[in-house]
């Protein structure tokens, strides 16, 4: 096992490490989109705002088609929110 201060190490310096948790964290952050989408919906937020938001996310990102190491392109992510709201303004019509 390793200590907490070595885990902290590896996650602030070790590459490989990173590169070992980089889908971890690009599954973690389609998820986070995911669920943070439907819960602001819930609230109350328009859909269309909310997907607006990933819309600009992926107008203003300097490379919107590329992934990075912790997450999905910006025009990936705007175009499974857009999917999502679709999924979820059709289930609300029901």
């Amino acid at each position: 096992y390793r200590s907490f201060d070595a885990l902290e190490d590896a996650v602030d310096n070790d590459t490989q490490f990173l590169r070992a948790l980089a889908p971890l964290c690009k599954q973690q952050e389609e998820q986070a989109d995911q669920i943070g989408l439907q819960l602001a919906w819930r609230a109350g937020f328009p859909l269309q705002s909310l997907v607006n938001f990933y819309k600009k996310l992926s107008r203003h990102s300097a490379n919107p088609n590329f992934d990075t190491a912790s997450h999905p392109a910006p025009a990936q992510r705007w175009m499974a929110m857009r999917e999502l709201a679709l999924q979820l303004s059709g289930a609300a019509v029901r």
